[in-house]
């Protein structure tokens, strides 16, 4: 049973029951109006009448708070239910990342397969926004507490300055990638951290790869 299926079933046993209340209600108001025209009319019957008021007015309470109970109930499991879709959801969002989970963080690296940065250039394709960004995007309005550090690294060819430059432009590209997907950028901030540290020895074609890369770095609340 999907979680769509199971709001909307709900909602309708909420539609149900609220139809039930209002028949209710309206019944013993009939029986109000009956015992209240007899009392008028036969003052004989005047305090039985009072006491299948009485009664009846009981009855009406009871049942408006029995509904009340049974709404509430309702409401709460499918708030509890859209809250586990959202969980659930989020978690296949981490995976699709391949997210590193620590006590403090959740560590996702965006490599040249992710952002296909051309070499020596920090302008991001069109077409990244529609994918791991969009993902990435979506995580952080499920959780609008995370604190996001973008981190640009680059490989060792050229000389470090060069390199640090172009990392920190490739993390404020993410950045302005993310603000255009709805994100605020007072929860962004962005690092150049250069060749400085690399995931693994730059002595292949491979190696260096790998090591062009941003990392975003999802920091939980204090």
């Amino acid at each position: 049973m999907t979680t769509a299926w199971s709001e909307t079933h709900w909602k309708n046993t909420v539609i149900a029951l609220s139809t039930a209340l209002v028949a209710v209600i309206i019944g013993l108001l009939v029986v109000l109006f009956m015992d209240e025209h007899q009392s008028d009319c036969m003052p004989t019957t005047l305090s039985k009448t009072v006491t299948n008021q009485q009664i009846s007015s009981n009855e009406l309470a009871m049942a408006h708070q029995r509904i009340q109970e049974l709404e509430k109930k309702l409401t709460s499991t499918i708030e509890l239910e859209a809250s586990e879709t959202t969980w659930s959801t989020m978690l296949r969002n981490y995976g699709k990342l391949r997210a590193q989970l620590t006590p403090e963080s959740v560590t996702i690296n965006l490599g040249e397969t992710e952002l296909k940065f051309a070499q020596g250039k920090a302008t991001l394709p069109t077409t990244v926004s529609t994918g791991v960004l969009a993902i990435l995007a979506t995580i952080l309005q499920q959780q609008p507490e995370l604190r996001v550090l973008l981190q640009g690294h680059t490989d060792n060819v050229g000389d470090n300055e060069s390199n640090q430059i172009l990392s920190l432009e490739r993390a404020e590209a993410v950045k302005k990638a993310l603000i255009k997907l709805g994100i605020s950028p007072d929860h962004l901030h962005t690092e150049g951290m250069g060749e400085t540290q690399p995931l693994v020895p730059n002595d292949s074609a491979m190696g260096r790869t790998q090591n062009r890369r941003v990392e975003v770095h999802l920091i939980f609340p204090n």
